[in-house]
Protein backbone atom coordinates (compact mmCIF):
# COMPACT_ATOMS: atom_id res chain seq x y z
CA UNK A 1 0.00 0.00 0.00
CA UNK A 2 1.86 3.57 -0.69
CA UNK A 3 1.96 6.38 1.99
CA UNK A 4 0.98 9.76 0.91
CA UNK A 5 3.32 12.73 1.71
CA UNK A 6 1.19 13.89 4.66
CA UNK A 7 2.77 10.23 6.20
CA UNK A 8 5.46 9.02 8.06
CA UNK A 9 7.97 6.41 7.63
CA UNK A 10 11.04 5.31 9.87
CA UNK A 11 13.53 2.34 9.50
CA UNK A 12 15.74 1.72 12.50
CA UNK A 13 20.23 0.68 12.34
CA UNK A 14 21.87 -0.81 15.23
CA UNK A 15 25.05 -0.69 14.84
CA UNK A 16 27.38 -2.73 17.03
CA UNK A 17 29.75 -6.31 16.75
CA UNK A 18 28.25 -7.27 19.97
CA UNK A 19 24.33 -7.70 18.68
CA UNK A 20 25.69 -8.99 15.28
CA UNK A 21 27.55 -11.87 17.22
CA UNK A 22 24.60 -12.54 19.79
CA UNK A 23 26.34 -11.10 22.39
CA UNK A 24 23.79 -7.88 23.17
CA UNK A 25 20.25 -8.07 22.47
CA UNK A 26 18.87 -4.99 20.43
CA UNK A 27 15.98 -3.31 22.40
CA UNK A 28 16.80 0.03 21.12
CA UNK A 29 14.65 -0.05 17.83
CA UNK A 30 12.34 -2.59 19.54
CA UNK A 31 11.80 0.89 21.93
CA UNK A 32 11.77 3.49 19.65
CA UNK A 33 9.56 1.59 16.77
CA UNK A 34 6.71 1.17 19.41
CA UNK A 35 7.22 4.68 20.35
CA UNK A 36 7.23 5.97 17.12
CA UNK A 37 4.23 3.25 15.88
CA UNK A 38 1.56 4.48 18.57
CA UNK A 39 2.15 7.92 17.01
CA UNK A 40 1.22 6.47 13.75
CA UNK A 41 4.44 6.20 11.94
CA UNK A 42 4.89 3.50 10.26
CA UNK A 43 8.13 1.37 10.79
CA UNK A 44 9.83 0.17 8.01
CA UNK A 45 13.46 -1.26 8.23
CA UNK A 46 15.09 -3.03 11.37
CA UNK A 47 18.69 -3.33 10.56
CA UNK A 48 21.53 -5.08 12.54
CA UNK A 49 24.70 -4.20 11.40
CA UNK A 50 28.32 -4.62 13.13
CA UNK A 51 30.98 -2.30 13.11
CA UNK A 52 32.07 -2.00 9.75
CA UNK A 53 32.07 1.33 8.07
CA UNK A 54 31.36 -0.46 4.16
CA UNK A 55 28.02 -2.48 5.67
CA UNK A 56 27.25 0.75 7.69
CA UNK A 57 26.87 2.79 4.07
CA UNK A 58 25.14 -0.07 2.65
CA UNK A 59 22.62 0.13 5.51
CA UNK A 60 22.15 3.39 4.93
CA UNK A 61 21.69 3.00 1.41
CA UNK A 62 19.02 0.54 1.68
CA UNK A 63 16.84 2.47 4.25
CA UNK A 64 16.89 6.12 3.43
CA UNK A 65 14.81 5.92 -0.02
CA UNK A 66 12.09 4.38 1.54
CA UNK A 67 12.10 6.27 4.68
CA UNK A 68 11.55 9.78 6.38
CA UNK A 69 13.29 9.49 9.64
CA UNK A 70 16.39 7.32 10.05
CA UNK A 71 17.33 5.90 13.53
CA UNK A 72 20.82 4.84 14.05
CA UNK A 73 21.96 3.64 17.35
CA UNK A 74 25.28 2.84 18.52
CA UNK A 75 28.93 3.81 17.78
CA UNK A 76 28.80 7.25 19.31
CA UNK A 77 31.24 6.49 22.00
CA UNK A 78 35.20 7.59 22.72
CA UNK A 79 36.71 4.55 21.10
CA UNK A 80 38.50 3.29 17.80
CA UNK A 81 35.69 1.24 17.08
CA UNK A 82 33.24 4.07 17.52
CA UNK A 83 33.08 5.86 14.12
CA UNK A 84 29.02 6.01 13.36
CA UNK A 85 29.19 9.67 13.37
CA UNK A 86 31.97 10.09 10.23
CA UNK A 87 30.73 7.06 8.44
CA UNK A 88 27.33 8.74 8.27
CA UNK A 89 28.70 11.73 7.84
CA UNK A 90 30.89 11.00 5.23
CA UNK A 91 27.79 9.52 3.51
CA UNK A 92 25.97 12.46 3.30
CA UNK A 93 29.44 15.14 2.52
CA UNK A 94 29.01 16.61 5.95
CA UNK A 95 31.98 18.11 7.70
CA UNK A 96 32.70 17.52 10.97
CA UNK A 97 32.73 20.72 13.40
CA UNK A 98 33.74 20.41 16.94
CA UNK A 99 31.37 21.73 19.59
CA UNK A 100 33.96 23.49 22.63
CA UNK A 101 30.54 22.90 24.79
CA UNK A 102 30.20 19.43 24.49
CA UNK A 103 33.63 19.07 25.30
CA UNK A 104 33.47 20.58 28.47
CA UNK A 105 30.50 19.09 29.74
CA UNK A 106 32.19 15.29 28.85
CA UNK A 107 35.82 16.74 30.77
CA UNK A 108 33.17 17.87 33.74
CA UNK A 109 30.96 14.52 33.41
CA UNK A 110 34.45 12.66 33.76
CA UNK A 111 36.04 14.39 36.53
CA UNK A 112 32.87 13.75 38.52
CA UNK A 113 32.90 10.39 38.52
CA UNK A 114 37.20 10.71 38.73
CA UNK A 115 37.65 9.46 35.80
CA UNK A 116 40.86 10.61 33.82
CA UNK A 117 40.10 12.89 30.71
CA UNK A 118 41.80 11.98 27.39
CA UNK A 119 42.40 13.75 24.35
CA UNK A 120 41.05 10.84 22.29
CA UNK A 121 37.53 11.14 24.15
CA UNK A 122 37.34 14.67 22.46
CA UNK A 123 35.56 12.86 19.47
CA UNK A 124 32.45 12.89 21.08
CA UNK A 125 32.37 16.58 21.14
CA UNK A 126 32.16 16.51 16.55
CA UNK A 127 28.84 17.04 15.13
CA UNK A 128 27.81 17.26 11.17
CA UNK A 129 27.74 20.57 10.12
CA UNK A 130 24.22 22.09 11.00
CA UNK A 131 23.43 19.20 13.58
CA UNK A 132 21.19 19.58 16.27
CA UNK A 133 22.75 17.87 19.54
CA UNK A 134 20.21 16.08 22.03
CA UNK A 135 21.79 16.55 25.12
CA UNK A 136 22.54 13.18 27.20
CA UNK A 137 21.93 13.65 30.84
CA UNK A 138 23.41 9.73 31.83
CA UNK A 139 26.88 9.82 29.55
CA UNK A 140 29.07 11.49 27.58
CA UNK A 141 27.50 10.58 23.94
CA UNK A 142 25.37 12.96 22.96
CA UNK A 143 23.08 12.49 20.20
CA UNK A 144 22.14 14.41 17.39
CA UNK A 145 20.17 15.00 14.29
CA UNK A 146 20.68 16.21 11.16
CA UNK A 147 18.22 16.90 7.88
CA UNK A 148 19.42 15.98 3.90
CA UNK A 149 17.86 15.59 1.35
CA UNK A 150 14.58 16.28 3.27
CA UNK A 151 15.31 12.93 5.54
CA UNK A 152 15.59 13.52 9.37
CA UNK A 153 18.33 11.35 11.14
CA UNK A 154 18.69 10.76 14.51
CA UNK A 155 22.13 9.34 15.82
CA UNK A 156 22.04 8.11 18.92
CA UNK A 157 24.15 6.09 21.70
CA UNK A 158 24.01 2.54 22.36
CA UNK A 159 23.18 2.18 26.30
CA UNK A 160 19.36 2.08 26.53
CA UNK A 161 19.43 3.92 29.43
CA UNK A 162 21.36 6.46 27.95
CA UNK A 163 18.55 6.42 25.32
CA UNK A 164 16.14 7.26 27.18
CA UNK A 165 17.66 10.55 28.68
CA UNK A 166 17.48 11.31 24.76
CA UNK A 167 14.18 10.84 24.18
CA UNK A 168 12.99 12.42 27.93
CA UNK A 169 15.16 15.27 27.32
CA UNK A 170 14.33 16.18 23.68
CA UNK A 171 13.45 13.39 21.10
CA UNK A 172 9.75 12.39 22.71
CA UNK A 173 8.65 16.25 22.04
CA UNK A 174 10.35 16.20 19.00
CA UNK A 175 8.30 13.04 17.92
CA UNK A 176 5.09 14.25 19.14
CA UNK A 177 5.69 17.80 17.84
CA UNK A 178 6.24 16.31 14.68
CA UNK A 179 3.28 13.80 14.20
CA UNK A 180 0.69 16.32 15.82
CA UNK A 181 -1.29 16.52 12.46
CA UNK A 182 0.08 13.27 10.81
CA UNK A 183 -1.86 11.20 8.42
CA UNK A 184 -0.96 8.75 10.96
CA UNK A 185 -0.80 4.88 9.62
CA UNK A 186 -3.53 3.34 12.30
CA UNK A 187 -3.83 -0.43 13.56
CA UNK A 188 -6.62 -1.36 15.29
CA UNK A 189 -5.88 -4.98 17.10
CA UNK A 190 -8.15 -7.78 18.54
CA UNK A 191 -6.69 -10.52 20.73
CA UNK A 192 -9.07 -13.66 20.29
CA UNK A 193 -9.37 -16.60 22.73
CA UNK A 194 -10.62 -20.14 21.86
CA UNK A 195 -9.85 -20.01 17.57
CA UNK A 196 -6.96 -21.16 15.21
CA UNK A 197 -5.43 -18.70 13.57
CA UNK A 198 -6.67 -20.17 10.19
CA UNK A 199 -10.09 -20.09 10.89
CA UNK A 200 -10.51 -16.82 12.10
CA UNK A 201 -8.25 -15.48 9.06
CA UNK A 202 -11.25 -17.34 6.84
CA UNK A 203 -13.80 -15.47 8.82
CA UNK A 204 -11.91 -12.35 8.35
CA UNK A 205 -10.75 -12.44 4.97
CA UNK A 206 -14.54 -12.27 3.50
CA UNK A 207 -15.11 -8.99 4.82
CA UNK A 208 -12.00 -7.23 3.41
CA UNK A 209 -13.33 -6.74 0.05
CA UNK A 210 -13.11 -3.21 -1.58
CA UNK A 211 -11.70 -2.13 2.14
CA UNK A 212 -8.48 -0.06 1.52
CA UNK A 213 -6.53 -2.36 4.34
CA UNK A 214 -3.74 -4.17 5.42
CA UNK A 215 -4.81 -7.30 7.20
CA UNK A 216 -2.20 -9.30 9.42
CA UNK A 217 -2.72 -11.84 11.79
CA UNK A 218 -0.41 -13.01 15.64
CA UNK A 219 -0.10 -16.05 17.07
CA UNK A 220 0.49 -15.37 20.97
CA UNK A 221 -0.61 -18.24 22.62
CA UNK A 222 -2.86 -18.38 23.93
CA UNK A 223 -4.25 -15.69 21.59
CA UNK A 224 -4.69 -15.05 17.91
CA UNK A 225 -4.66 -11.35 16.96
CA UNK A 226 -5.91 -9.50 13.88
CA UNK A 227 -4.35 -6.46 12.56
CA UNK A 228 -6.37 -4.12 10.33
CA UNK A 229 -3.81 -1.14 9.29
CA UNK A 230 -4.69 2.09 7.12
CA UNK A 231 -4.12 5.51 7.08
CA UNK A 232 -6.13 7.81 8.79
CA UNK A 233 -7.54 10.12 6.20
CA UNK A 234 -9.67 6.54 5.37
CA UNK A 235 -10.91 6.03 9.22
CA UNK A 236 -14.51 7.08 8.25
CA UNK A 237 -13.76 5.37 4.66
CA UNK A 238 -13.33 2.23 6.61
CA UNK A 239 -15.22 2.47 10.22
CA UNK A 240 -18.14 -0.12 8.28
CA UNK A 241 -15.55 -2.69 8.47
CA UNK A 242 -14.22 -1.81 11.64
CA UNK A 243 -17.80 -2.17 13.28
CA UNK A 244 -17.96 -5.38 11.34
CA UNK A 245 -15.21 -6.86 12.62
CA UNK A 246 -16.43 -6.13 15.66
CA UNK A 247 -19.38 -8.16 15.37
CA UNK A 248 -17.60 -11.02 14.07
CA UNK A 249 -14.98 -11.68 16.67
CA UNK A 250 -17.35 -10.78 19.61
CA UNK A 251 -17.88 -14.40 21.11
CA UNK A 252 -13.97 -14.79 21.02
CA UNK A 253 -12.81 -11.31 22.24
CA UNK A 254 -10.26 -11.21 25.00
CA UNK A 255 -9.76 -7.23 24.37
CA UNK A 256 -8.95 -4.90 21.88
CA UNK A 257 -5.40 -2.85 21.13
CA UNK A 258 -3.22 -3.34 24.66
CA UNK A 259 -3.49 -5.71 27.35
CA UNK A 260 -5.57 -4.15 30.29
CA UNK A 261 -4.23 -6.84 32.98
CA UNK A 262 -0.92 -5.12 34.56
CA UNK A 263 -2.57 -1.56 35.14
CA UNK A 264 -5.65 -3.41 36.46
CA UNK A 265 -3.73 -5.84 38.80
CA UNK A 266 -1.89 -2.90 40.32
CA UNK A 267 -4.75 -0.39 40.93
CA UNK A 268 -6.45 -3.76 42.25
CA UNK A 269 -3.28 -5.36 44.37
CA UNK A 270 -1.60 -1.73 45.57
CA UNK A 271 -2.61 -1.53 48.96
CA UNK A 272 -2.84 -4.94 50.60
CA UNK A 273 -0.03 -6.51 52.78
CA UNK A 274 -0.23 -10.10 52.19
CA UNK A 275 -1.06 -12.77 49.38
CA UNK A 276 -1.62 -16.42 49.20
CA UNK A 277 -0.95 -18.12 46.00
CA UNK A 278 -2.25 -21.58 45.56
CA UNK A 279 -1.95 -22.94 41.96
CA UNK A 280 -1.56 -26.74 40.57
CA UNK A 281 -2.77 -25.64 37.47
CA UNK A 282 -0.85 -22.96 35.37
CA UNK A 283 2.74 -23.85 36.58
CA UNK A 284 3.26 -20.59 38.54
CA UNK A 285 2.18 -18.16 35.46
CA UNK A 286 0.04 -16.00 37.57
CA UNK A 287 3.04 -15.50 39.83
CA UNK A 288 5.54 -15.04 37.21
CA UNK A 289 2.99 -12.42 35.71
CA UNK A 290 2.47 -10.42 39.22
CA UNK A 291 6.14 -10.28 39.60
CA UNK A 292 6.90 -9.03 36.11
CA UNK A 293 4.22 -6.30 36.41
CA UNK A 294 5.73 -5.14 39.33
CA UNK A 295 3.69 -6.16 41.99
CA UNK A 296 5.82 -5.79 45.23
CA UNK A 297 5.63 -9.35 46.24
CA UNK A 298 8.88 -9.07 48.37
CA UNK A 299 7.24 -6.40 50.09
CA UNK A 300 4.55 -8.36 51.30
CA UNK A 301 3.34 -11.70 53.57
CA UNK A 302 3.61 -13.58 50.31
CA UNK A 303 2.97 -17.34 50.46
CA UNK A 304 3.13 -19.55 47.24
CA UNK A 305 2.63 -23.22 46.51
CA UNK A 306 1.60 -25.73 44.18
CA UNK A 307 -0.46 -27.63 46.27
CA UNK A 308 -3.73 -26.92 47.29
CA UNK A 309 -4.06 -26.69 51.49
CA UNK A 310 -6.06 -24.98 53.90
CA UNK A 311 -6.25 -21.00 52.96
CA UNK A 312 -3.92 -19.00 55.45
CA UNK A 313 -3.96 -15.42 54.36
CA UNK A 314 -6.99 -13.18 53.56
CA UNK A 315 -6.25 -12.62 50.25
CA UNK A 316 -5.25 -15.11 48.03
CA UNK A 317 -5.90 -17.03 44.13
CA UNK A 318 -6.75 -20.82 44.77
CA UNK A 319 -6.34 -22.43 40.98
CA UNK A 320 -7.79 -25.76 41.53
CA UNK A 321 -7.54 -28.84 38.70
CA UNK A 322 -11.39 -30.64 39.85
CA UNK A 323 -10.58 -33.39 37.28
CA UNK A 324 -9.22 -33.29 33.26
CA UNK A 325 -12.10 -30.30 31.93
CA UNK A 326 -12.40 -28.56 34.89
CA UNK A 327 -10.56 -25.78 37.19
CA UNK A 328 -12.26 -24.40 40.16
CA UNK A 329 -11.01 -20.75 41.19
CA UNK A 330 -11.44 -19.03 43.96
CA UNK A 331 -10.04 -15.52 45.10
CA UNK A 332 -10.35 -12.75 47.23
CA UNK A 333 -9.01 -9.51 47.23
CA UNK A 334 -9.65 -6.64 50.01
CA UNK A 335 -13.00 -8.63 51.49
CA UNK A 336 -14.63 -9.21 47.94
CA UNK A 337 -14.75 -13.32 46.89
CA UNK A 338 -14.92 -14.92 43.56
CA UNK A 339 -15.45 -18.14 43.32
CA UNK A 340 -16.23 -19.78 39.99
CA UNK A 341 -15.22 -22.37 37.26
CA UNK A 342 -13.52 -22.59 33.85
CA UNK A 343 -13.93 -25.58 31.24
CA UNK A 344 -11.52 -27.03 29.13
CA UNK A 345 -14.10 -28.57 26.78
CA UNK A 346 -13.39 -26.80 23.84
CA UNK A 347 -9.71 -27.00 24.22
CA UNK A 348 -9.15 -30.33 25.32
CA UNK A 349 -7.01 -31.50 22.46
CA UNK A 350 -4.43 -28.17 23.35
CA UNK A 351 -0.97 -28.84 24.87
CA UNK A 352 -0.86 -28.86 28.83
CA UNK A 353 1.22 -25.67 28.48
CA UNK A 354 -0.83 -24.32 25.94
CA UNK A 355 -4.43 -24.51 28.34
CA UNK A 356 -2.16 -23.35 31.25
CA UNK A 357 -2.08 -19.74 29.70
CA UNK A 358 -5.71 -20.40 28.32
CA UNK A 359 -6.73 -20.80 31.52
CA UNK A 360 -4.95 -18.21 32.95
CA UNK A 361 -6.10 -15.43 30.56
CA UNK A 362 -10.01 -16.54 31.17
CA UNK A 363 -9.06 -16.11 35.11
CA UNK A 364 -7.94 -12.39 34.01
CA UNK A 365 -10.86 -11.61 31.96
CA UNK A 366 -13.41 -12.78 34.54
CA UNK A 367 -11.38 -10.74 37.73
CA UNK A 368 -11.82 -7.68 35.34
CA UNK A 369 -15.01 -7.93 34.76
CA UNK A 370 -16.34 -9.17 38.23
CA UNK A 371 -13.69 -7.83 40.66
Amino acid sequence: MSSNSKSITASHIAVGSELTSGQTVNTNSHFMAGYLQKRGVLNNYHLIVPDNKSLIVRALDLCTPDSNWIFIYGGLGPTTDDFTRVVVSEWANLSLEFHEPTWKYIKDNLASRNYPVREFQSQQAYFPKGALIMPNSKGTAHGFCFSWNQKMFFLLPGPPKEILSICENFLFEYIDRHTKNLNQWLTFTWNTLGQGESEIANQVEQELINFPVEVGYRVNQPYVEVKISFFKEDLIKNKPLLETIDSLLEPILAYKQEAPYKDFFLRKLASIKELEIQDNYTFGLIYEDLKNWGIKLSEMNFIISSQIREIQLRNYFIINKMDSETVSIKIAIENKILDFELKTTTIITWSTERKALYIKEKIYLYLIKHL
